[in-house]
């Protein structure tokens, strides 16, 4: 079953079901669920207004840094906060936990559009054993929408930014892919910089691959067979903290 704590972000809009892995998970939503929300827009951050009171988080770090995909709360508008790219938090919030599904879909939401939050279903798209695998390396694990279709999220912060990885069963393989991380124009800037990851990735893996999604989006992705879960995310989790620390994301 997914993470505790665990909600689910409904944005019917772009066909899109964000997993909100609370920690903790504020006491003042019990029995006011599914609850809907107005999805308000300031650069790179979404962020609706909530009944939790600031008192729900006075134990929680106070923030003035934020890593695109964490989960916020701001106390002045009593808001849970999304953000998914450079932005800032306007004034001091309160970790609140990690966003699980496509936060680079956000960037199409005007503002204004309906959401709702709600709980999440206790079912899992991959089988237990291969959930529990995860979950045992420190990743908050739930099942998402992304542009209609159904994915297992894994993800967990890491120093410079959050590990995320989609999930899905096809042809007898588990397959694996990251959020888009640059859109490749062919360009000299989008040709150094792919080189540049490509390098880290065959450096740090023998089974993460840098790839190129359907939409023309650079990501890293992997074909697993039984068995090479555990050691994919590993390598995985390696490129990724090369990455953040060469501060090429």
């Amino acid at each position: 079953m997914p993470s505790p704590g665990t909600l689910a972000l409904e944005i019917p809009s772009i066909g899109t079901r964000l997993a909100l892995a609370m920690d903790p998970k504020p006491s003042s939503l019990a029995g006011r669920l599914p609850l809907k929300v107005d999805l308000l827009k300031w650069k790179q951050e979404i962020y609706f207004t909530t009944p939790i009171p600031p008192s729900d988080y006075e134990g929680a770090e106070v923030v003035k840094r934020v890593a695109p995909g964490g989960l916020y709360y701001w106390p002045p508008g009593r808001a849970l906060c999304i953000f998914y790219g450079v932005s800032q938090i306007y004034t001091p919030g309160r970790a609140a936990g990690l966003v699980l599904g496509a936060i680079h879909l956000l960037d199409r939401l005007r503002g204004g559009e309906k959401g709702e939050l709600r709980e999440l279903g206790d079912a899992d798209l991959l089988e237990s054993g291969l959930v529990g695998e995860i979950e045992a390396r420190g990743y908050k694990t739930a099942p998402v929408l992304v542009e209609g279709e159904e994915y297992q999220a894994a993800g967990k912060l890491i120093p410079g930014g959050r590990v995320h990885v989609l999930l899905y069963e096809e042809s007898g393989h588990l397959m694996a892919e990251s959020e888009p991380l640059f859109h490749y124009d062919g360009s000299l800037p989008a040709r150094f910089l792919a080189a540049r990851l490509r390098r880290i990735v065959e450096e740090e893996s023998r089974r993460v691959r840098l790839d190129l999604s359907e939409a023309g989006y650079v990501v890293l992705s992997g074909v697993l067979e039984e068995g090479e879960l555990g050691d994919f995310l590993e390598e995985y989790e390696a490129v990724w903290r090369r990455i953040y620390a060469e501060g090429l994301l």
